[in-house]
């Protein structure tokens, strides 16, 4: 079975749609999306900006074992916030958290489940998250947020723990695959 996503408004804001499991990787060593094994594990970004200040959920990653879920503030417009969850332990909330016009939602993993794929948009000048779609072992979560300025892709075969920089927006998101597709 798979766990519900919790919204705060109608599911309607954030469509789930299923979608069937992932094909077999290629074996070959070039990519289709924006990442690169470096040091062992499939390194994604950095995508957006320079502004706000550094994060890095590796430690909890450390401690807690891959992404098992995450919260998700936005609106039609921007994702406000982000926080990826770790087997229960949340990790940095990347963003502002207290937007009146955000919606929340809530998704956590099955125990089989991991994600393989993140799309995400950033604005062009000052760059900022502005949409989020979801891709994981069985299904699709999202879109969050709305299309703008430049998008990126990125997959692998497990999200591990994400990185980058942070302030009153995600300005920058690095994402920690164990291995690239």
């Amino acid at each position: 079975t798979t766990l519900p996503v919790t919204t705060t408004e109608p599911a309607t804001t954030a469509a789930e749609t299923t979608t069937a499991a992932p094909t077999s990787p290629p074996t070959t060593a070039v990519y289709p999306y924006e990442c690169q094994q470096v040091n062992g594990r499939c390194l994604c970004g950095p995508f957006g900006g320079v502004n706000g200040l550094p994060f890095s959920d590796e430690d909890v990653y450390n401690t807690s074992g891959p992404v098992t879920g995450y919260v998700i503030k936005y609106n039609d417009y921007v994702i406000f916030s982000l926080q990826l969850l770790y087997d229960g332990r949340p990790g940095h909330i990347q963003g502002y958290t207290d937007a009146a016009t955000a919606l929340s939602t809530t998704v956590q993993l099955n125990q089989d489940e991991f994600i393989t794929r993140m799309d995400l948009d950033f604005t062009q000048g000052t760059p900022f998250l502005t949409r989020l779609q979801v891709h994981t072992t069985i299904r699709t979560i999202g879109p969050y947020g709305a299309e703008s300025g430049s998008s990126h892709r990125t997959a692998g075969n497990k999200l591990l723990f994400a990185s980058g920089r942070s302030g009153p927006m995600i300005d920058q998101m690095i994402l920690h695959y164990d291995t690239c597709i």
